[in-house]
């Protein structure tokens, strides 16, 4: 578990990331205490998280931006997956967390600009709905 960054992992658009998994200390320990006992969701937040993150540090690079934009996309679907009835609340939830300062908004707004006029990637469409577990970067198990 990685420890509280405080005031210091609000500075920068990146954050802090002790244990250089690409996903902020903050983010990581919100997704960890809200979904303890959930570890499927869990890996699913933190997958989405990562490419949140990632697309933020690359908004400058519109393809980046637009292949992060899509990974995120996977992982909703993943989340989608393992918690058909919960998922929109969790994805929320952690867009509203994530999304926690002017800097933060300013290069979301970048990236929601870049990714203008894109839809759905080939892989995404070609998926069956019953197949979107594919999408998880993990093993995942539905919750009850």
């Amino acid at each position: 578990e990685v420890s509280d960054p405080g005031e210091a992992g609000m500075k920068t658009i990146i954050g802090s990331d002790s244990d250089n998994n690409e996903i902020r200390d903050d983010v990581q320990r919100y997704i960890n205490e809200t979904y303890s006992n959930l570890e499927s969701t869990k890996s699913a937040l933190k997958q989405m998280a990562k490419y949140m993150g990632l697309r933020l540090q690359n908004v400058d690079n519109k393809q980046l931006s637009i292949q992060y934009t899509h990974e995120i996309g996977y992982a909703i679907d993943c989340l989608m997956w393992i918690d058909r009835r919960g998922e929109e609340q969790k994805e929320k939830s952690l867009r509203k967390f994530f999304y926690n300062t002017q800097e933060r908004i300013i290069a979301k707004l970048k990236a929601s600009s870049n990714f203008h006029g894109q839809g759905a990637s080939e892989r995404e469409k070609n998926t069956p709905i019953n197949q979107i577990y594919k999408f998880c970067e993990f093993s995942p198990i539905k919750n009850n």
